[in-house]
């Protein structure tokens, strides 16, 4: 038998509302160290534009693995 918690009951955090905060959370923090500022010289920005376009393609190389992740998780949980 299985045990679904009501969805009026909000009493706490799910586990994916808390999974989606954190990664929220640290893309945020991501976002905010690589953002260009106008005091930065030029080595600095090229860094700053590396840094962007590395996390850009590692969070596209992900996207399908997550997926396939979820897929397998509704799956299992049916």
């Amino acid at each position: 038998m299985k045990v679904r918690l009501d969805e009026s009951d909000q009493e706490g955090d799910s586990a994916a509302q808390k999974v989606l905060g954190g990664v929220s959370e640290k893309y945020s923090d991501f976002n905010n160290l690589v953002a260009f500022n106008d005091t930065d010289s030029i080595p600095i920005f090229l860094v700053k534009l590396l840094a962007r376009v590395i996390g850009i393609l590692f969070m596209l190389a992900l996207s399908p693995i997550v997926l396939i992740i979820l897929v397998i998780a509704i799956l299992v949980a049916l």
